[in-house]
């Protein structure tokens, strides 16, 4: 039971005690009798069923307020590239399904180009010829990537550092959502 349900619990409890303690008022009027306290133990009983049921109705999240449940879409590496290499890298994503996060190169100035591509465009971009992506950016140090499968794939995330000096380590940052 978390935090909410307790707080829930005792605001419903409260309420049933203030009930309990105005039906005794009337029992009271009404004598002493067992009836009298076994129907007021009932309401009370009831009081703190219903208030307790409202209030965390209230405060429970509905499936749409839940978090959509956040996976790697990779493993976040860093990766390595030698200058001049390139590595593909297998993206768990289907159709409709959302990928979303950051590549950042782990030392400043230290560019480096992606592309998301399916099987046959890995194939074209090994052979050094240039692919068809379905995302890419080139020349930059860091990268904001959103991007919705549009069919089953397999899909991969290329990084290259052809035409630099210098190795590079990248670190790929991406989550995979679920299709909505």
């Amino acid at each position: 039971m978390n935090w909410k349900a307790l707080v829930a619990a005792a605001g419903a409890a409260g309420t049933a005690i203030l009930v309990l303690a105005g039906a005794l008022d009337a029992a009271k009027l009404l004598g002493d009798s067992q009836y009298a306290f076994a129907a007021i133990a009932a309401l009370g009983l009831v009081v703190f069923l219903v208030t307790y049921a409202v209030v965390r109705s209230q405060i429970e999240p509905t499936p749409s307020q839940r978090p959509e449940p956040v996976e790697p879409a990779c493993p976040i590496g860093p990766y390595t590239l030698a200058p001049g290499q390139s590595r593909a890298i297998r993206l768990r994503v289907d159709e409709g399904e959302r990928i979303a996060g950051t590549l950042t190169s782990e030392f400043t100035g230290e560019d480096f180009d992606f592309a998301i591509l399916d099987h046959e465009g890995v194939a074209v971009f090994e052979r050094g010829e240039t692919p068809r992506p379905e995302r890419q950016g080139k020349g930059m140090t860091a990268y904001s990537v959103d991007w919705v499968a549009p069919d089953s794939g397999p899909w991969y995330l290329e990084l290259s550092t052809r035409g630099r000096r210098v190795k590079r380590k990248i670190t790929v940052d991406l989550e995979w959502r679920p299709a909505r």
